[in-house]
């Protein structure tokens, strides 16, 4: 069933940004999503809300949102069964008339109120992504990512998709794939820059508050990540398969040395100097 017509949205007036917002039975979650969302100083965005046919009190909630006088024009929902996550997600950026996308989803919250205004005028590349500061019960850390992005630095790594900001074309390309069950975000970057030499930029600021309960942070999701990565590769870059493997062998061995060279033994060592003849360490 859907409120505030999707049909309304192709008439209406293109915004700068649409944040997207996908959610499933996490009403008290949810909550603090648009409560963040509902303080922003600026206004030139609009908020998708894609719920998977929610159980718990979460419609009831997303239709009071819709219904405040300072931001209910600008919300646009639906609440309907999906086939997972990025089935969700695909679904908001089809209804997206903002130039560029943020994916915020239930649980997370952006930094504070005035993270879009300081953003919008900042919107000149195709990717542009933040920090973020992870957040659990006990603890909390900012988490910052590199300047330079290219394939090597996929092999491990990516950039954070609730502190991103994507262009709306580039989705033009494709969207995400829906065969996998984590990794789609990782591969859409991937592709967008290495494959389709999409634009980025950092920027300094802290965009979001991360959820760090996501089944993407969980570390017994390894094996699956790992092996929905190598899947990407051998369907876009088929003939660079093998370098992949080798490659990722190489990363990881060089993350062992150097963990290994923060060891207290071996900066003993170091200074007494009995490591001279290995100079690879």
């Amino acid at each position: 069933m859907l409120f505030n017509s999707i049909k309304n949205i192709h008439i209406a007036e293109k915004m700068k940004i649409s944040i997207i917002t996908i959610n499933r039975n996490n009403d008290s979650g949810l909550q603090k999503t648009l409560n963040s969302v509902i303080s922003q100083s600026a206004s030139d965005f609009e908020h998708i809300i894609i719920d998977g046919a929610s159980t718990d009190n979460s419609v009831e909630t997303i239709k009071k949102y819709a219904a405040d006088s300072v931001i209910g024009n600008r919300v646009h929902w639906v609440s309907e069964p999906d086939n997972g996550v990025y089935c969700a997600m695909n679904k908001g950026v089809v209804r997206a008339r903002g130039e560029y996308l943020l994916f915020l989803n239930s649980g997370d919250y952006l930094f504070d109120s005035d993270v879009i205004d300081k953003i919008i005028t900042r919107l000149d590349s195709d990717i542009i992504y933040g920090s973020l500061l992870l957040s659990d019960n006990d603890t909390s850390k900012v988490v910052s990512y590199t300047d330079k992005l290219n394939f090597t630095y996929f092999l491990s790594g990516t950039i954070p998709h609730p502190a991103t900001f994507i262009r709306r074309e580039l989705f033009d390309n494709q969207l995400y794939s829906e065969c996998y069950k984590i990794s789609s975000d990782w591969e859409f970057f991937m592709l967008a820059i290495c494959r389709y030499n999409a634009s980025y930029k950092r920027v300094d600021d802290v965009i979001t508050v991360f959820d760090n309960y996501g089944i993407s942070s969980d570390p017994a999701n390894a094996e699956l990540i790992e092996a929905e990565h190598k899947d990407s590769i051998g369907r876009n870059f088929r003939h660079f398969l093998t370098a992949y493997e080798e490659m990722k062998m190489l990363v990881e061995y060089k993350t062992r040395i150097d963990k290994f060279k923060g060891n207290r033994w071996l900066k003993l060592g170091y200074k007494l100097g009995l490591f001279k003849q290995y100079k690879y360490l």
